[in-house]
């Protein structure tokens, strides 16, 4: 096995993958193998949990942050912001 029993500890992991690789599914089982920080571009929170559970995983030690609504979010506030002074 190429990496002896998984990702050591404390490391930090980038995983891609061209769509339909299967990257998101593999990330999404590596998450649920312990306590683990996934960070996604393009799925909400709600969808990756639900896509776990659908597997049977465990989202108990996952905290996801969802960047796509973070910075749509901020978009939308500095837009309202600009018109808000005209």
């Amino acid at each position: 096995m190429l990496l002896e029993g998984g990702i050591p500890r404390g490391f930090l992991t980038l995983i891609l993958g061209v769509p339909g690789s299967g990257s998101e599914i593999l990330i999404k089982q590596i998450a649920s193998s312990g306590k683990n920080l996934l960070f996604s571009t393009d799925e909400t929170k709600e969808e990756i949990i639900k896509t776990m559970k659908r597997f049977g995983w465990s989202t108990e030690n996952v905290e996801i942050v969802d960047i796509a609504s973070k910075y749509t979010e901020s978009v939308v506030l500095s837009h309202e912001k600009r018109v808000s002074v005209y």
